[in-house]
């Protein structure tokens, strides 16, 4: 499972990490969802996913709590459920656009997992560098879980 979550991790700019590159004809996937992510105003959208390739649902389902009700499909029959408190929303917006603005701009983005110290590791790189991804905080904190 932990696997499963540093793998959702590393997909959050769909599009951008399956290492296409960025075409005239193809409109980037999921492309309001970090503005309505910002707002936490109810959205869903469909995207590639990086390393399968199936076609699944990203959804952003609206405040509950004062958090960010989001659901999003991952491979097999698992979803990952987030109550993002206003600050992991922000962080994972921005992350978003800035992932989406570099593939559109033919920037590389990316991810990696390793294995370290008896633990999974993933990295996303935008352009080569390294980038703190708020989902991977999130998963880590909690707010962020995979179910079916």
């Amino acid at each position: 499972m932990r696997l499963a979550c540093l793998l959702f991790a590393l997909s959050v700019a769909a599009q951008a990490q399956s290492g296409t590159a960025p075409t005239n004809s193809r409109s980037p996937e999921c492309p309001d969802y970090a503005a309505k992510l910002d707002s936490c105003s109810p959205y869903t959208c469909t995207f590639t996913h990086p390393i399968t390739g199936d076609i699944l649902e990203r959804k952003i389902v609206g405040l509950a709590a004062g958090n960010c009700a989001t659901v999003e499909s991952m491979p097999g029959t698992h979803k990952m459920t987030c109550q993002l408190p206003p600050e992991t929303r922000k962080a994972v917006a921005t992350f978003f656009r800035a992932a989406q603005s570099a593939a559109a701009a033919g920037q590389s983005v990316g991810g990696t997992l390793k294995k370290g110290d008896g633990q999974l590791e993933a990295t996303t790189t935008i352009d080569g560098t390294p980038v703190a991804n708020p989902l991977q905080r999130a998963f880590e904190a909690g707010v962020c879980k995979i179910g079916e």
